[in-house]
């Protein structure tokens, strides 16, 4: 494992992509560093440039549009302890990345939201930060808070910043909702996220970057007014926050029709406060037996038996088991409720743990949206087999409530709180 990541989510952006790793290996110090593109558009040329001469690891992520899902994917690909993530087309100041480096080194539990200012093309005006405004279809108003202005100073807390640059330990992320798509929303509500988890949204004065917002030819990547309303809505029920001033900034920009057809989409409703309803709770289901690594590894190469069309598919090249919320239906007959979980392969060379790691980040960006049950149909058995070491995370840290030869292996999702550390779970040798 490396000491961090930088790593970028790109749309039909190769010059963006070209320039911000070429000034980043001119200039920067990336001795433990790990150089991470995920493409969201799909460009062979971005790929070779990536992996044939910044000598980065590219991952082709095209089955979900945009920046939240692509950027979530960032971290379940890290292999760094912390990650940098940026935009495509961002140029640091000389000596950020050291910095960043050694603040980790001297804040190793930290579980804050790291971020710096964003400089102005002229180079001579700052902003800081974001105030809670609405502004331009964006929650947050660029401002500049004076302790910034000294490129020497200490860190504060700041209310939200910009995405196109931000850090944090990997198992600090929390992760944007699931449920997001295309641009916009997240500004304000990743921020709010860390903070409910006891963490801060803090504003390095030293971690200066430059931002491309010129584009002569137009945007490359689509984008809604629809889809952003709705990436807020989502957001803000999820973290609790009063929906109202969201409907109230965006019917200055829709359609009144498209409007509620939004807010129906989300909130389940036309008309009221725009408030978000309450929901019941699903009641908790009895857990089944805990289920030894040895007993799983006795059935995890089964590889007849048929399966349900409902698990067929794949995101990309890669296979896919299922997921499942409270409610769904799961039998050899019915399957319903379902949707995609790629089944990461292990890289060569990557240590178990990593993988391990990846696996469990994106466990638990599935439960965040839900998911309560993951089903790896017989057909894919082979995945746990072949891993030993995620057998054994699943195993330690889940719960297998049913096996069987029509299905596959069907396990209950455990919060990570009642999970075993896994790191602990990792421990075949190659």
């Amino acid at each position: 494992m490396v000491a961090l990541t930088i790593g970028m989510a790109t749309y039909n952006d190769f010059d963006g992509v070209y320039f911000t790793l070429q000034a980043l290996r001119l200039y920067q110090n990336l001795d433990d560093v790990e150089l991470l593109v995920v493409d969201n558009y799909g460009c062979d040329d971005t790929k070779r440039f990536v992996e044939q001469e910044a000598h980065g690891r590219y991952v082709r992520a095209t089955d979900v549009i945009g920046t939240s899902p692509a950027k979530n994917r960032v971290f379940v690909e890290a292999r760094g302890k912390a990650v940098l993530c940026c935009d495509s087309h961002v140029l640091f100041v000389p000596k950020a990345i050291a910095r960043l480096k050694a603040y980790y080194r001297k804040h190793p539990k930290c579980i804050d939201l790291l971020q710096g200012p964003l400089l102005a093309d002229n180079f001579t005006y700052v902003s800081t930060h974001l105030q809670p405004t609405w502004n331009r279809q964006m929650w947050g108003g660029w401002a500049t808070d004076p302790r910034g202005a000294d490129p020497h100073g200490k860190p504060f807390e700041i209310w939200a910043q910009g995405m196109g640059v931000f850090s944090c330990r990997c198992k600090a992320w929390p992760g944007f909702n699931p449920a997001f798509r295309g641009f916009g929303g997240e500004e304000g509500y990743i921020h709010e996220k860390f903070r409910q988890r006891g963490g801060r949204a803090l504003c390095l004065p030293w971690l200066r970057w430059v931002h491309r917002f010129s584009r002569p030819k137009g945007n490359a990547y689509p984008l809604s007014t629809e889809a952003k309303l709705r990436n807020y809505l989502i957001g803000h029920v999820e973290l609790g926050l009063d929906v109202e001033p969201v409907l109230e900034h965006f019917a200055h920009h829709l359609r009144p029709e498209a409007l509620a057809r939004v807010r129906e989409e989300v909130l389940g409703e036309r008309g009221g406060t725009g408030r978000a309803k309450k929901t019941r709770k699903p009641k908790k289901k009895a857990m089944a037996a805990p289920v030894t690594s040895a007993a799983l590894n006795g059935r995890a190469r089964v590889v007849d038996g048929g399966v349900a069309d409902a698990a067929a598919g794949a995101a990309g090249d890669t296979p896919v088991a299922l997921l499942f919320g409270p409610g769904a239906t799961i039998s050899a007959e019915e399957m319903s409720g379902g949707r995609a979980f790629p089944l990461l392969p292990r890289d060569a060379g990557e240590p178990e743990a990593d993988h391990v790691a990846r696996v469990s980040r994106l466990i638990d960006a599935a439960m965040a949206g839900g998911a309560t049950h993951l089903l790896v149909p017989t057909a894919l058995a082979d995945w746990l087999g072949d891993h030993p070491h995620v057998r054994d995370y699943f195993a330690a840290s889940h719960e297998l409530a049913a096996a069987s030869m029509e299905t596959g292996f069907l396990f209950i999702l455990r919060q990570p709180e009642a999970r075993v550390d896994v790191g602990q779970a990792a421990t075949h040798d190659d």
